[in-house]
């Protein structure tokens, strides 16, 4: 369940860089709404379930509550949070290292309007616009 809540609130660059084989969790944002969703289910099964449903579906919830708790903790160590004071390339980068890509990236700043990207292998890339920062 938590994988499929994690799929449902991918954002793009999340959804552009995830493998086949990523099960995540991608960020700490994608958690939290995942766990959330989870969490809010959970909420309204209780309400409307028999008592052999009740004793499951509160496990579970106790579960959801004990990850979400978690999930600030983990987050510094494994995820990698996006702010607004980043930069794109560089929230790039540092998530592409995050998920093990190889990369040859190469950011530039002589002219903003050209980029060249070049392949160097299906597993690295270099983006070049002239000078290197």
């Amino acid at each position: 369940m938590i994988q499929a809540a994690r799929v449902v609130h991918m954002d793009k660059l999340e959804l552009y860089f995830a493998g086949d084989d990523d099960i995540g969790p991608f960020s700490a944002r994608n958690e939290l709404e995942s766990l959330n969703l989870l969490f809010r289910i959970m909420n309204k099964s209780l309400l409307t379930s028999n008592v052999v449903a009740k004793e499951v579906l509160q496990m579970l919830q106790d579960e959801t509550v004990a990850r979400l708790r978690s999930v600030g903790r983990t987050a510094d160590a494994k995820m990698v949070v996006q702010t607004q004071n980043h930069d794109t390339e560089d929230s790039l980068l540092k998530w592409g290292k995050h998920h093990a890509v190889k990369s040859k990236l190469q950011i530039a700043c002589k002219s903003p309007y050209k980029l060249k990207i070049v392949c160097r292998s299906p597993y690295m890339f270099e983006i070049d616009h002239g000078c290197l920062v």
